[in-house]
């Protein structure tokens, strides 16, 4: 699909620059799940020898999208085409949804909503998740930003919050004892749960200094994504 797009921006005398939304599970083979370690990956790792036998779903799309990664790249040293390529690699994207007008749509139609607020809703995960989230509206802005001439381009671009950051995904918890206490403990919101966090050493500064700003960190993030369900509780409750 990314080299379809490819091959018909080369027919477009005026396409100046392409962007496309790869992901940050392409800095690592699979198996590195495993057996992880502290080295730390920057947007010049790449899988280069993803699996074509997979044995579950998350295996499949791990590899296809290192597969595709790197068919743009091979494209780009074959064709050397006349635009610019940029491939964005987001971690994992939190935030509100501002699609959602009931809490409703946030369990049914947000993927991964539920899970991703395992802690604050009271629930148990076993899988633990990578500690690379990022912003929605930082994966916006990066994606609209991607086409301004300042931001060079022919590179990858890593996007999760401060790597300084020591994410624990169960620290949601204080988060919302600490921006919601009237909700916090409440049948709506029991607290309790649990998303194991997996350290992932990733480094997004060359990000930050090429676009020109900083992601949003964890905490204000998280913030924002309780808030947005406080508030469809409190409109639910007038209705």
């Amino acid at each position: 699909m990314c080299t379809s797009l490819l091959h018909s921006a080369l027919k477009e005398d005026t396409v100046r620059r392409v962007v496309i939304t790869s992901s940050l599970v392409t800095l690592m083979p699979f198996e590195w799940l495993a057996n992880p370690d502290d080295r730390v990956f920057t947007a010049k790792d790449i899988n280069i020898n993803p699996s074509r036998s997979v044995n579950h779903s998350l295996e499949a799309y791990w590899n296809a999208k290192a597969l595709a990664r790197t068919a743009v790249k091979d494209f780009v040293r074959r064709h050397n085409p006349h635009f610019e390529v940029i491939q964005m690699l987001p971690g994992v994207i939190i935030g509100p949804d501002e699609r959602a007008s009931t809490t409703a749509d946030l369990h049914n139609n947000t993927p991964q909503w539920t899970m991703r607020m395992s802690p604050i809703l009271g629930e148990k995960q076993t899988n633990p998740m990578g500690s690379v989230p990022v912003d929605v509206g930082d994966v916006a802005r990066a994606h609209v930003d991607a086409i301004k001439p300042t931001v060079p381009g022919n590179t990858d671009y890593i996007l999760c919050s401060a790597a300084s950051e020591k994410i624990v995904f169960d620290d949601m918890i204080q988060v919302a004892k600490k921006y919601y206490p009237e909700k916090a403990g409440s049948k709506d919101m029991p607290l309790g749960g649990s998303l194991p966090t997996m350290r992932w050493n990733v480094e997004s500064s060359e990000t930050e200094k090429a676009f020109g700003w900083e992601f949003k960190t964890f905490e204000n993030t998280m913030r924002d994504m309780i808030g947005q369900y406080v508030d469809l509780l409190e409109q639910k409750g007038t209705r």
